[in-house]
């Protein structure tokens, strides 16, 4: 099973937002999504949906009672000191993707 979902956000057939590169989130329980930058996002991606690679670092709910931030890299998610939940300063394996 794949580790990224890829969500086109097709509506009755018209594409109308950029598409969303969503993955669960063990730390926080639920599940996260970036957009590329060339869809206007901030992140590149290498397009391995079993071994992620996203660039840079990505924050998530940046306030300081419900920080995430993190790396993935070759599909391990290397979560940084400034998260709020228990997996702050671990790396684990990114779960494979199911709908949440």
């Amino acid at each position: 099973m794949a580790k990224i979902k890829v969500n086109e956000n097709i509506h009755e057939g018209v594409k109308f937002h950029a598409t969303q590169y969503l993955y669960n989130c063990e730390g926080c329980g639920y599940e996260h999504a970036i957009s590329l930058r060339k869809d206007g996002g901030n992140h590149t991606f290498n397009m391995d949906l079993d071994k992620p690679t996203i660039s840079p670092s990505v924050l998530h709910n940046n306030h300081p009672d419900n920080i995430c931030h993190y790396f993935i890299k070759g599909g391990m998610i290397q979560y940084l000191m400034d998260c709020h939940h228990k997996l702050r300063g671990k790396t684990i394996e990114l779960p494979d993707y199911e709908d949440s």
